[in-house]
């Protein structure tokens, strides 16, 4: 089942209780491939575009058509 973390992000939880120890759910998770103990302290950036306008017709923030038209140009 899915749980949330201590920051409110949904991880699989595997029910010890329930468990049979065949693998399925492992076979088929999206987190089988990551470890999600090392996804804290990961390094991110922040952007917003100054023009309010602007920022308020984008659901990044503004950061995607600023860079965009900055490439553009």
């Amino acid at each position: 089942s899915m749980k949330e973390d201590l920051e409110g992000f949904l991880i699989p939880v595997i029910n010890q209780d329930l468990c049979i120890e065949c693998g399925k759910c492992r076979n088929v998770c999206g987190f089988k491939e990551k470890n999600i103990n090392v996804l804290n302290n990961q390094k991110v950036y922040a952007i917003k575009r100054k023009d309010i306008s602007k920022r308020m017709e984008s659901q990044s923030g503004g950061a995607f058509s600023c860079i965009a038209e900055y490439f553009l140009r």
